[in-house]
């Protein structure tokens, strides 16, 4: 979608609101990790379900990694990314979830 974007001439929208600045990947692993007193290698391995639903969401949302992208990350199908993307919209998560998306 990035590329099909930066391929088209576009007047009056800066550069910068074409190409918003996503943080790495890692980025989010850590901020997760904080927020849910973990290592960011932790955060991904299942222990904690919470922390694990919240990074994946935030790697779809905040990070604009593909479904693909996700699931090869976290050793699952793409639909079970899908799946906790989805519950994560419908309102399903904690406080403590809830103060780390807003943030």
């Amino acid at each position: 979608m990035q590329a099909l974007v930066d391929s088209k001439v576009v007047q009056g929208i800066s550069k910068a609101h074409r190409t918003p600045k996503r943080p790495h990947p890692e980025e989010i692993l850590s901020t997760v990790g904080r927020a849910y007193g973990l290592a960011a290698g932790q955060v991904l391995d299942r222990s904690h379900p919470e922390a694990y639903w919240v990074a994946v969401y935030l790697l779809r949302r905040v990070g604009n990694l593909s479904l693909r992208e996700v699931a090869g990350r976290v050793g699952v199908t793409a639909a079970r990314i899908s799946q906790i993307q989805t519950k994560m919209e419908q309102g399903r998560i904690s406080r403590q979830a809830f103060a780390v998306l807003s943030h």
